[in-house]
């Protein structure tokens, strides 16, 4: 495969990585079961789902979106390579939090981040999501675990060695504004495609879902 057909896979790939991420499970079980999510937080995410619906909407909803997460970074990390995995997983958190169905105003990211991150660094989304449950086990704090647990991910990103085209790959905090990465920031054989990078490309918005 020739470098130009490679960037063309990753495009696409990406493309429907946002394309599923922008499917909001919060808005359709809402939507079914007659609901209306402006209650609450207002926020399209499984924590007010959780609110206005109950906890096990709320989990069913939380799991929906981490699945939307880890399915297409996995299936990408699986039929190509982690970079594209990397790409697609950033995508579908995109499209979570800018939802074109939604108007861009979509969810925070949080369960989608993590389905990501697990997908290409299971151990360490393992080692978040414990950290949040502890957290929110003392504080009973969505918002404030979910923060910790980000801080976890920042302080990851910040003390492992990060080649100089990883730190050009990094996406802004929070609903970020970002763009493909510059040419030479891809491929298999790519600094971006060593494991330390990941923390840092999904270093993405988390607050409460």
């Amino acid at each position: 495969m020739t470098t130009s057909d490679s960037w063309i896979v990753v495009a696409v790939a990406a493309v429907l990585g946002f394309f599923v991420g922008s499917i909001n499970p919060a808005t359709i079980v809402a939507r079914v079961l007659h609901a209306d999510l402006r209650q609450g937080s207002g926020n399209p995410g499984a924590t007010n789902v959780g609110r206005v619906l109950g906890l096990r909407w709320g989990v069913v909803v939380g799991l929906l979106d981490l699945l939307k997460g880890f399915v297409p970074t996995f299936l990408a990390l699986f039929f190509f390579d982690r970079f594209t995995a990397y790409v697609v997983g950033l995508a579908t958190v995109l499209g979570h939090v800018l939802s074109p169905f939604l108007r861009g105003r979509g969810g925070k990211g949080v369960a989608t981040s993590l389905g990501a991150i697990l997908a290409v660094f299971p151990w360490f989304a393992l080692g978040m999501l414990l950290f949040f449950g502890l957290m929110l086990w003392r504080t009973r704090w969505v918002a404030g675990s979910s923060l910790a647990a980000a801080g976890l991910l920042g302080l990851y990103a910040g003390l492992a060695p990060l080649p100089d085209p990883v730190a050009a790959c990094m996406p802004a905090w929070h609903r970020c504004r970002t763009q493909l990465p510059p040419a030479g920031c891809g491929g298999s054989a790519s600094p971006c495609s060593s494991s330390s990078g990941t923390a840092t490309i999904f270093a993405v918005g988390f607050r409460d879902d």
